[in-house]
């Protein structure tokens, strides 16, 4: 009986052991896998802007016909400010519209609101690149008929205005045809917005 009890004992023993090999198991992946996350952005921030630059995660994401938007969870505690901009690697993401103390609205580069200042890299083809609110699909407007502009050319942010920096990529251009005195030009994002699970948020000054 004494013998059956000991066993008893020693098997709550070793479940008990198991359950936290298991949990810190759980831990270290969910380490590993944030890290895997964040590494290359780390690494950007560690090559461009030193410790400028705020390290993100998106908490909410609203992808609809009507807003390309998402939440991160940095807010003005955490130094974030209106009409910082936000980039994934050397990509244009978008630019923070509202501020709350633990977290911040982002209005998205494929949301029709949002305008920035773009070039193509090749032919130098000046435009507005615009949001569509569809996944996929921008536009490069205001393009004259008189420029030159070739598929597959890399549109990229122009660093003109008050917001937006030079030289963060936005999308390739997929086809262009001439409507009037402008170019009628559709553009694929560079990336996927949906798949963005974290981002750096930087102040147009210091880039």
């Amino acid at each position: 009986m004494k013998s059956r009890q000991n066993l008893e004992l020693l098997l709550e023993e070793v479940k008990g052991q198991y359950y936290e090999v298991v949990e810190k198991n759980i831990e270290l992946q969910a380490t590993l896998d944030c890290y895997q996350d964040i590494k290359e952005l780390l690494r950007f921030k560690k090559r461009y802007y030193s410790q400028e630059g705020i390290l993100a995660q998106v908490i909410v994401k609203e992808h609809s016909t009507e807003n390309h938007s998402f939440l991160i969870d940095r807010g003005s505690l955490h130094g974030t400010e209106k009409d910082m901009v936000v980039v994934h690697k050397h990509c244009l993401v978008g630019k923070v519209t509202h501020v709350y103390p633990l977290y911040s609205r982002v209005i998205l580069v494929t949301d029709k609101k949002c305008r920035v200042a773009a070039y193509c890299s090749k032919t130098k083809a000046c435009g507005i690149y615009v949001g569509t609110n569809q996944k996929g699909v921008t536009r490069l407007e205001h393009v004259s008929h008189l420029s030159k502009v070739m598929e597959g050319d890399l549109v990229i942010s122009s660093g003109e205005g008050l917001v937006f920096p030079r030289g963060f990529g936005l999308g390739k251009i997929v086809s262009a045809e001439v409507d009037g005195l402008y170019f009628n030009t559709i553009v694929e994002p560079l990336i996927n917005i949906a798949d963005i699970h974290y981002c750096m948020v930087l102040k147009k000054g210091i880039i």
